[in-house]
């Protein structure tokens, strides 16, 4: 893996591949649990880890639904 990169655009569109709830954090995030971190498959194939926000956090988030980048 010495040569890791890639240069395309991302449709920002995608679907939770596994998630947790953060209940404790150090700085900078203290202060802002509970929060969720996603690993996310974006449709172009590519995998990121993703803080996903605008929703309830509840155990009920799946693999396979569906998530939308945005900025904050």
């Amino acid at each position: 893996m010495d040569d890791v990169s890639w240069n395309g655009e991302a449709s920002g569109r995608g679907e939770i591949f596994s998630f947790l709830i953060a209940s404790h954090a150090n700085p900078p995030f203290r202060g802002h649990t509970p929060f969720a971190i996603a690993l996310v498959t974006l449709e172009e194939g590519v995998n990121i880890m993703a803080n996903i926000v605008n929703c309830e956090l509840s155990q009920d988030r799946t693999a396979g639904k569906p998530v939308v980048a945005g900025a904050r």
